[in-house]
Order: C-alpha cells, then structure tokens, then sequence
C-alpha cells in the first residue's frame, strides 16, 4: 500500500465526519448521562468521553474498501 493513499483514506470526509459526530456523541453522552459520583473513569471527565466518542465514530466511518481496478476496453471483464 502506498502512503498517499493511506493518507487519502486516513484523510477522507467520511473519516472526519466520524470523528466529528463521535466527538459530538460522547460529550452528550457524558451531559445528559455521564457519572454523576465519578465512580466510572471513562465518562466521569468530559475530556475522555469526547475522545472515547470520536474513537467510536472514527472505528466506524473508516474507509477499509479497496479500489478496483477497472478493465482496459480491450480486456474482457473477469
């Protein structure tokens, strides 16, 4: 694999939109529900629920399709 491409996948908007609505899920996660008494680390600090979130959405979203190489005209298709 090429590192252009790794970047252009790593890179992708559907890749950040990930990020983004992750991020966004976690903090409301930890706002409306969250630990109130701290006894759970991972959603008692806002800081860590956001990063959580966005590692959620960015899991999800990652481009891990391979592209196909398209027959030349004078090839017949596979």
């Amino acid at each position: 694999m090429k590192v252009n491409n790794f970047f252009k996948r790593f890179l992708s908007v559907k890749f950040l939109l990930g990020l983004l609505i992750g991020g966004a899920l976690g903090y409301a996660y930890y706002h409306f529900v969250g630990c109130r008494g701290g006894s759970c680390p991972m959603w008692a600090n806002p800081w860590r629920s956001t990063l959580i979130g966005m590692a959620f959405g960015g899991i999800l979203l990652f481009d891990t399709s391979k592209k196909q190489d398209k027959p030349k005209a004078d090839q017949e298709p596979l």
